[in-house]
């Protein structure tokens, strides 16, 4: 994951190749279904991952991929996912998401993820 990340954040990558080539990797580990610790841990990944990619994404990317994936995991059944998602995630994601996505997306999510 942090090779990934990397490659993504200091441009290795083209801004165009981004969203056909790695977002694709982060969005399916969010979306490994089973109850279990090893889906679980697996969705952590992928939480984890959407955040730190989301420098290298930039605003955009993170408005219309990122943010949508962390507020859906943010009802995940699992604790510990939605703990990564409050405590990691959504920060990195606020760092490069517009102030309306923030304001209306972002912010309410982490309010409701410290009450959990």
């Amino acid at each position: 994951a942090g090779s990934l990340t990397g490659m993504c954040n200091y441009h290795l990558f083209q801004a165009e190749d981004i969203a056909p080539m790695i977002l694709p990797i982060p969005l399916k580990l969010t979306r490994e279904e089973g109850g279990e610790s090893s889906s679980s841990d697996i969705r952590m990944t992928g939480a984890a991952l959407l955040g730190d990619l989301s420098e290298g994404l930039g605003g955009g990317l993170v408005r219309k991929f990122v943010t949508p994936e962390l507020i859906s995991l943010c009802s995940d059944p699992a604790f510990r996912v939605r703990k990564v998602v409050a405590s990691h995630s959504l920060i990195k994601a606020a760092t490069v998401a517009g102030t309306s996505d923030i304001i209306d997306e972002l912010f309410p999510a982490f309010l409701k993820l410290a009450k959990d």
